[in-house]
């Protein structure tokens, strides 16, 4: 209360950093949703329940209670979003990458984006982000400018590792999920 919550943003997310870094708390990969979750929202949360408490006539210390106490719960009520937010993307890159045999092309030896991106004829902008995506889930390293698979990758992903297939033929076949509206409305109808 005593800085806003602008400096706290910034704050919580220099330790949230040391954290992820230093410390392995949660690591990299979740740092996005903890800083906004943690650095953002509850900050403003914070902040702003703090003020109306104070200026509805409340004393300060039921001010700050009520603050921290809401701004915990806020929390708690944006973080199954995020998290649900973060594995449809993770899934939707996984699924990509398998059905352009991203994982197979980089089998015989590591590439570039722009290498994958020639052989497979597609976007090297696309190629890029979806080997940043792949690289940033932990499906692929990168070393320099290219990228290769890491153990479990080679293990599971890739045709020769044998799963491949029953991925697809169990979970993978996203493209029926886009008529999963339709599909419930009509099972419903009178």
């Amino acid at each position: 209360m005593l800085f806003g919550p602008l400096t706290m943003s910034v704050l919580g997310g220099l330790v949230l950093l040391f954290q992820a870094l230093l410390l392995a708390h949660g690591g990299l990969r979740t740092l996005g949703a903890n800083a906004f979750s943690m650095a953002i929202a509850d900050p403003f949360a914070a902040y702003w329940i703090y003020n109306l408490t104070i200026k509805l006539g409340g004393k300060e210390k039921i001010a700050i209670f009520l603050a921290d106490a809401i701004a915990l719960q806020s929390r708690k009520e944006l973080q199954p979003f995020l998290l649900g937010m973060l594995g449809m993307g993770v899934s939707q890159v996984l699924v990509t990458a398998i059905r352009l045999n991203v994982f197979d092309a980089l089998e015989e030896s590591p590439r570039t984006a722009d290498q994958l991106a020639t052989a497979m004829d597609c976007d090297r902008h696309g190629m890029q982000v979806l080997l940043e995506s792949l690289d940033g889930f932990g499906f692929l390293k990168r070393q320099g400018q290219q990228y290769q698979l890491t153990q479990d990758s080679a293990q599971w992903l890739t045709k020769s590792g044998g799963l491949i297939n029953d991925f697809l033929r169990l979970g993978g076949d996203i493209s029926q999920l886009a008529n999963i509206l339709v599909v419930i409305k009509a099972c419903c109808q009178p």
